[in-house]
């Protein structure tokens, strides 16, 4: 179970802690990281060009994956040990992964 940490006022802190980056290159066929760490709950992804991406222990994007625009900061609840995998839309580009909690 997570719990969420409080600032001084004690109110609910959005901030989270950074874990380690990697780079996944991704192209017309589906590209997928190593496996999430296994502390990891949370990642912040962004991509060099539009890609469809996937997350699961084995994951394979498709066209009808989730779609995320380039240059876009999404945060993503993820689970301990989980890939991404990413597919390009329209251009190859690099989806980086940024572990969280």
């Amino acid at each position: 179970m997570s719990t969420q940490r409080k600032d001084s006022n004690g109110q609910i802190s959005r901030t989270l802690y950074i874990g380690s980056s990697v780079n996944v290159s991704f192209n017309a066929t589906s590209a997928q990281s190593a496996a999430l760490s296994s502390t990891a709950t949370q990642a912040r992804i962004v991509a060099t060009q539009p890609c469809y991406i996937a997350v699961g222990t084995n994951p394979t994007a498709t066209t009808a994956s989730t779609y995320l625009p380039a240059g876009i900061s999404e945060y993503i609840a993820v689970n301990p040990g989980d890939k991404i995998a990413a597919l390009q839309v329209t251009a190859a580009g690099v989806l980086n992964i940024t572990e969280a909690q």
